[in-house]
């Protein structure tokens, strides 16, 4: 893609509307203005003075923290684009100024941006072109490079392909690029995506297997700037919180608790509440699956408090319907209400599927408490049909367990029948044996063990 067909504006549309919902729309129109820049035919030129603007505009509504990296990102992008654009202008004749390997990182930076946006299409291209430089650079700058592209297209093919195996084969290609080397940041990070992966599918033992690999990869990594050690404390935190992760899913709550709290302290220890916030989440659901409401409650609340002020709104909304599902068990669902019309007001600012699904399934069993079988299946309903395209199958699952569940205390055994055979279906698929007996019940007293439909 040439870089004057480049949608800026939906880009920056995209990318405020990450940080702080549609009203980011707004935000980019009025700085726009403020600079006398035409909205619709934004040049890569103007991101130095936008970025400025932004950053000021940003400030309450995500802190200077954030805003600031905002800034900065946009900064490094607009160089990235600029290195590129006077290549092409030189039909890559004269690159006095640049090498390949040059070329080839600022395609990297743009490509990374692309992923962040949800631009998966263009991300990939952007990393062909930068192995296109690769190609033409020396054998020392490719064995460089070569892995950190690898890794980055498998997580743009993550998110993009109908199945993951194109993806796992970019990060095995990282993996087997930075054999030997001192890549030790992308051969973990590819590792750790191939447990993502597997986490994803159920696979919960392999997953553990890889983020331990990646684990192993990481430890000899070294850290002579600041900079490279807060990145390996970051990766690192990642790493153990995807363990965490799936220690939950396997009801090791020993282990999930343990992966989840130092995973928690190192995103501390480099300031990255956001992600902290986002891990203790991960903490309390091991308390509240234990039965130990009150602890689980407060690590809810504390996680709302990291995100509120990092200004990770949309990790704030989820923490508020995580909080809200708490009281809703602990039979405190008149407490929970206030928490899902703040969180509702939070994500019915955003177009994230998994998380309106999470808050309306939560909704649903809100509902379902009060006797309102009507708004109950309606919210169990947009639960499903939202997050039914997603690649999100667990949300899908506890929407139509729990869907059934309203139905079995309705006394509609037929239908609590339907949505609980789904439910189970997944269940057994990642071997979740409990769940999998507990569906078996719920199926039981539908009567349809008696019928037999099971």
């Amino acid at each position: 893609m040439e870089l004057d067909e480049v949608d800026l504006k939906k880009e920056l549309t995209i990318m405020l509307e990450k940080e702080v919902g549609f009203t980011g729309k707004f935000i980019l129109e009025k700085q726009c203005q403020t600079l006398n820049i035409d909205p619709e035919n934004i040049k890569y030129v103007d991101l130095e003075p936008l970025s400025e603007k932004v950053e000021w505009a940003l400030k309450n509504y995500i802190g200077e923290k954030r805003a600031r990296e905002l800034h900065k990102g946009m900064l490094e992008y607009r160089t990235a684009m600029d290195v590129v654009h006077k290549a092409k202008r030189s039909n890559y004749d004269d690159l006095q100024q640049f090498t390949f390997r040059h070329l080839a990182e600022a395609n990297i930076t743009i490509a990374l941006k692309k992923l962040d946006l949800g631009l998966h299409a263009e991300c990939i291209e952007a990393l062909t072109n930068a192995r296109a430089m690769l190609e033409k650079a020396s054998p020392e700058e490719r064995k460089v490079l070569d892995s950190r592209v690898s890794r980055i297209m498998g997580r743009a093919l993550s998110f993009s392909s109908k199945t993951y195996d194109d993806a796992v084969d970019e990060y095995k290609k990282s993996i087997s690029a930075g054999a030997g080397s001192d890549v030790h940041y992308d051969v973990a990070l590819s590792w750790n995506g191939i447990g993502g992966i597997s986490w994803h599918l159920g696979m919960y033992d392999d997953a553990r297997d890889y983020y331990m690999k990646a684990l192993d990869a990481l430890e000899p990594m070294q850290t002579e700037s600041r900079n490279e050690k807060n990145k390996k404390i970051g990766a690192t935190a990642l790493i153990k919180s995807g363990l965490g992760r799936v220690y939950l899913e396997q009801k090791d709550y020993e282990n999930s608790v343990k992966y989840s709290q130092e995973a928690i302290d190192l995103y501390k220890s480099i300031d990255n509440y956001a992600e902290a916030g986002r891990t203790l989440c991960n903490l309390a659901r091991a308390h509240e699956e234990q039965g130990d409401f009150a602890t689980a409650i407060d690590g809810y609340m504390q996680s709302i408090a990291f995100c509120a002020n990092s200004g990770a709104l949309v990790l704030q909304g989820w923490a508020l319907t995580y909080l809200a599902n708490a009281l809703i068990e602990s039979g405190r669902a008149d407490e929970a209400r206030v928490h899902l019309e703040k969180a509702e007001h939070i994500l019915g600012n955003f177009a994230d599927a998994v998380a309106y699904s999470k808050l309306n399934c939560t909704w649903g069993k809100y509902h379902r408490e009060k006797g309102q079988w009507t708004d109950g299946i309606e919210r169990f309903q947009r639960s499903i049909d939202v997050v039914s395209n997603a690649k999100a199958p667990d949300h899908l699952a506890i929407a139509r367990a729990e869907l059934g569940a309203l139905f079995l205390r309705k006394g509609d055994g037929q239908r609590a029948l339907e949505s609980l055979q789904i439910a189970l279906g997944w269940y057994k698929d990642v071997n979740d044996k409990k769940n999998v007996i507990k569906m078996q019940e719920m199926i039981h007293r539908s009567g349809g063990f008696n019928s037999g439909l099971v």
